[in-house]
């Protein structure tokens, strides 16, 4: 077995951008010993040099491993309470419709909607 960081499933940026999954190890091939599926390829599968690196018919190549794929933005749904005349801004996102009225400020309580957005978005 070679010393290595990546993990088995885990997807990782190739440099054109694109994503690959580490498959595993091929105990077969110590020049290529590791082995990637290629999202832009329909998952087929393409041996590596230990430290990542990819090579068309032994040319260096723009394939290479260069770090973890960067996790998904997380999806945000809830209940947000909207009052009017406040001195102050502040968003709480509730999970249900019924926490929010129960947090609710009255009298100063305008609309209790429904919010969805992708975290960081409009940053």
């Amino acid at each position: 077995m070679t010393k290595h960081n990546y993990i088995a499933g885990k997807a990782y940026k190739m440099e054109i951008g694109e994503k690959a999954v580490f498959v595993g190890e091929n105990a077969f091939n110590p020049t290529y010993p590791l082995v990637f599926a290629h999202e832009l390829d329909k998952g087929k599968i393409y041996p590596y040099t230990i430290d990542g690196k990819f090579y068309f018919d032994g040319r260096p190549s723009n394939w290479n491993i260069i770090g973890e794929w960067p996790p998904e933005p997380k999806k945000v749904k809830g209940w947000v309470n909207v009052y009017k005349g406040q001195d102050y801004s502040a968003a709480v996102i509730f999970d249900s419709k019924e926490k929010a009225d129960k947090q609710r400020h009255v009298p100063n309580r305008i609309a209790c909607i429904p919010i969805e957005f992708t975290e960081g978005e409009g940053l």
